[in-house]
């Protein structure tokens, strides 16, 4: 047993310089710490930036959604009103003053509708415009279509949103919400409520969360009825918007046809020639696709909206994938980027601060040295240090010298 003890007190292991042993304890658990919250940051970073379509595609059409509803709801609610006024006898809409009072109340508390107005049964619209704010007086229907007319609204109990209708004075396709009006059991008129397509358009920027992302509305499959391009301008032309069937849609319809619009990318990404796209989570009753146009990558995205009007709107936004991704790889590079340099910042801390440890212990471990060595009369004076255990040492150690000395 004694052979044995002896034995392993003569085995020697290789001897660690303290500087290396304090870099490695000290500053490598410290890089080591910093290193793994850049490697999380990093592997969460990348996740995201994998998955900031869906985002980006479920936070524009959930903006989009509610900035159309926004728009178009106070009209329905302000229908309703009006409605329920003449129903309870507090306006008599053959008082035609009385009904100028109520309807420019109404736009006034609805600033987003273009106008709004009765139109009676002998054909005559009185109707107030808010970009001139004029109250107008004109006959504006056939006898025959005011039969029509009233003949189709005289079932509805409630407010509906009608077929699309062109403005002339405008120049513009109007999107309505018309109410019947009745009066001791007895239709008597027909509100209308509208709002162009240029004021529709506007309202959806808003909903533009990226600056390569373009927001549109379809009315149906084949025509647009929001889109950028329409916030200015005429919708089509004078010729075809009267032509159009303004009581039952029954005519051509008047809005952009999307395969002949200006905006070829959105004819290009709402044909057939596109993909499903398979690296995007699927969002619930949305459809997403992917095409390429002239060298750069497109996601399309649409959701049906089936409040307004009998023709289903399609909710949608296009996004320029490629620039897209170029900015959120730059915000990834630069993330990654401050990272390493935080990282290098604490190994060359880490390396001073050990050196600054380490010192002290070195010239201690030197002393002794020489002082083992039979040297005493040469041996330097240890300096004090700022660590306490360090400068108490030193100090018995120069008492010891000095002892020696002597």
């Amino acid at each position: 047993m004694a052979n044995r003890l002896n034995l392993w007190r003569k085995i020697t292991f290789p001897r660690q310089p303290i500087q290396n042993v304090l870099f490695v304890g000290f500053g490598g658990l410290l890089v080591l710490a910093v290193a793994v919250v850049l490697y999380l940051g990093l592997t969460f970073t990348s996740k995201l930036t994998k998955d900031y379509h869906r985002i980006l595609i479920g936070t524009a059409l959930n903006k989009l959604q509610t900035e159309v509803e926004t728009l178009l709801v106070p009209a329905e609610y302000q229908s309703h009103w009006l409605s329920d006024q003449v129903k309870n006898g507090n306006l008599d809409i053959n008082n035609y003053n009385e009904v100028e009072t109520f309807i420019r109340g109404m736009l006034g508390s609805t600033p987003s509708v273009t106008g709004a107005g009765i139109l009676y049964r002998d054909g005559y619209a009185r109707y107030l415009r808010r970009d001139t704010n004029d109250w107008v007086v004109k006959k504006e229907t056939t006898d025959e279509e005011n039969k029509r007319l009233f003949d189709l609204m005289k079932d509805v109990k409630s407010s509906r949103w009608g077929r699309l209708l062109w403005f002339g004075d405008l120049q513009q396709t109007m999107t309505d919400v018309r109410t019947p009006l009745f009066q001791d059991g007895e239709l008597k008129g027909v509100l209308f409520i509208g709002v162009t397509v240029a004021n529709l358009s506007q309202s959806i920027m808003a909903a533009s969360t990226d600056q390569y992302l373009t927001p549109f509305v379809l009315y149906g499959d084949d025509h647009l009825l929001a889109h950028p391009l329409l916030i200015n301008g005429s919708t089509v032309s004078d010729e075809l918007g009267k032509r159009n069937d303004w009581i039952e849609g029954k005519s051509e319809i008047p809005l952009p046809k999307v395969k002949e619009f200006q905006d070829v990318k959105l004819a290009r990404l709402l044909s057939k020639d596109v993909v499903r796209a398979r690296l995007i989570s699927p969002i619930d009753n949305v459809t997403i696709n992917t095409a390429r146009i002239d060298d750069e990558m497109y996601i399309v995205a649409t959701r049906p909206l089936q409040r307004f009007g009998e023709k289903p709107w399609v909710t949608g936004v296009y996004i320029n994938a490629a620039k897209s991704d170029e900015t959120q790889a730059l915000e990834l590079f630069k993330m990654a980027g401050a990272g390493f340099v935080v990282l290098l910042i604490s190994i060359i801390l880490s390396m001073k601060v050990g050196r600054k440890i380490a010192q002290p212990i070195i010239r201690l471990s030197e002393v002794a040295r020489s002082i083992r060595m039979g040297i005493v009369d040469d041996v330097a004076t240890l300096p004090r240090s700022r660590l306490r255990e360090l400068d108490q040492a030193a100090l018995a150690f120069n008492d010891m010298v000095d002892g020696l000395k002597e």
